[in-house]
């Protein structure tokens, strides 16, 4: 048996010394507008599309620290100022605004996240967050979980019994207040503080939208170009829960902002050196990918797949998820969760290969007696690689999990070398039907279960490179 390894307690190393980072003169952010001004109001029916175009950088930046600023208000659905009755329930999450995302380097395609940007960017944050996040920065992109049953109806805003109360979403409350609806006030003369125009500034991480960019590593002589594609429901997403009419949050305008940093003077040579040696430097990320089954699943009691082929590098794994597509009135809920579904089970299959090994077996019966998923939720954790600490656990528990972020982690193992991979996501959910959906046993939480979509967040080792040569820099997408 090997003996243990016998460590020294740090506060025992008298001599120790605290570290000072002199590598770094100054960092600076650039702000930077979109080539063709935003038309103001930007809530035009058709989507809206925002470019930036940043040519030959010729400073180090570092896109893992820049970001989207977006400023906007909160208008009713004809432009007109909110009132005490307009109480918009905002998506989670600035990055919800934009359906498409390209990400380019000197011409080159680094990353392309088309239609499902606002998904896949959402399972990132979901699998790579933590708590203190949400605690802080998540305030400032409006990156505001739902908790327990998700219902953002204003019985669940309003509750008289507290937040002892079961399906009492925090997450709902904080996420309107910042919409500016809610509990109605007044001021002393009795004027609604509520009403007028409620002017909202949120961030966009690049790390966020891009997979890419979470790449800590900067670069030099580059041309960056940013496309974005705003969703047409970005802008009417916000509904009056009383009188029915629709909100809108109107984009005023979007800036890039660029994190640019200036070397200290011996970082500065080591790195020039290693740009002029004209050796491949390789910039390598996790990539998510989201797909989403092309025609809406049928419930019933067999099987649906949603099979796709890609012929990227060797996956590492996915993310499994559904999401119920005739939500009765839908204006209530964020868009931004998932259901479960009542999925009974679910599995994958590459190229005839089935993973897990034993395919999760679920139960989401309203008799708790009988409900059963921690085995996928242990499998999450295990991903997460997180504990319950406040400050570093996992973002989902465990009933939260359940009701709003069913994410089932399907790890490919051992999985052989090959061309191409046909993957197929398998799933069955219990009974058939149009039934409704009760969460918790509240009929009045429940959407119809008739029709749901399949997403697969697929990962894979990302890379581009970028070569320094004496016309310039040379970058190649792999």
């Amino acid at each position: 048996m090997a003996a243990l390894l016998e460590v020294s307690n740090p506060a025992y190393d008298l001599m120790a010394v605290e570290s000072v980072d002199r590598s770094s003169d100054n960092i600076v952010y650039r702000v930077y507008e979109p080539d063709v001004p935003l038309s103001v109001p930007a809530t035009t029916a058709t989507p809206t599309n925002v470019v930036y175009s940043i040519r030959d950088l010729g400073e180090f930046f570092l896109l893992a620290d820049s970001y989207i600023l977006v400023t906007g208000r909160f208008l009713q659905a004809d432009g007109g100022d909110l009132v005490a009755a307009d109480n918009p329930a905002l998506e989670c999450g600035s990055t919800s605004f934009f359906s498409q995302s390209r990400l380019r380097l000197n011409s080159q395609l680094i990353e392309d996240n088309s239609t499902l940007s606002h998904v896949n960017a959402h399972i990132k944050q979901l699998t790579t967050l933590s708590p203190d996040y949400v605690m802080t920065c998540g305030t400032n992109s409006g990156f505001i979980l739902d908790q327990n049953t998700g219902c953002s109806q204003d019985a669940d805003y309003t509750i008289t019994a507290g937040e002892r109360n079961i399906t009492y979403n925090a997450g709902y409350k904080a996420r309107r207040r910042q919409a500016g609806g809610g509990e109605a006030k007044s001021d002393a003369a009795g004027t609604d503080q509520l009403a007028g125009q409620v002017i909202r500034s949120y961030v966009v991480r690049l790390s966020d939208l891009f997979s890419a960019a979470s790449c800590r590593k900067v670069m030099k002589n580059v041309s960056l170009r940013v496309e974005l594609t705003t969703r047409t429901q970005a802008e009417m997403i916000f509904q009056d829960q009383g009188a029915g009419e629709a909100c809108k949050f109107q984009i005023d305008r979007m800036q890039l902002v660029i994190a640019v940093h200036n070397p200290s003077l011996s970082e500065l040579a080591r790195m020039e050196a290693e740009l002029a040696s004209g050796n491949e430097i390789p910039y390598q990320f996790l990539k998510y990918t989201t797909y989403e089954s092309d025609v809406a699943a049928v419930n019933n009691s067999s099987y649906r797949t949603f099979t796709f082929n890609t012929s990227s590098q060797k996956p590492l794994g996915c993310f499994i998820t559904t999401q119920r597509t005739n939500i009765a009135g839908e204006h209530q809920y964020n868009s931004m969760i998932f259901d479960n579904c009542l999925l009974s089970n679910v599995r994958v299959k590459i190229n005839g290969r089935q993973y897990p090994y034993s395919e999760y077996e679920c139960s989401f019966s309203n008799d708790r007696v009988s409900r059963s998923y921690a085995r996928p939720y242990e499998e999450l954790l295990r991903f997460l690689s997180k504990n319950y600490d406040i400050s570093s656990g996992a973002l989902i528990g465990a009933d939260d999990w359940a009701n709003l972020y069913p994410l089932y982690w399907v790890p490919f193992h051992n999985l052989s070398p090959s061309p191409s991979y046909q993957i197929t996501a398998e799933v069955k959910s219990t009974g058939s039907g149009a039934t409704a959906f009760a969460v918790d046993g509240n009929a009045t939480n429940s959407r119809s279960r008739s029709d749901y979509k399949i997403f697969m967040t697929l990962l894979t080792v990302g890379e581009f490179s970028i070569q320094g040569d004496r016309s310039g820099v040379i970058v190649k997408s792999q």
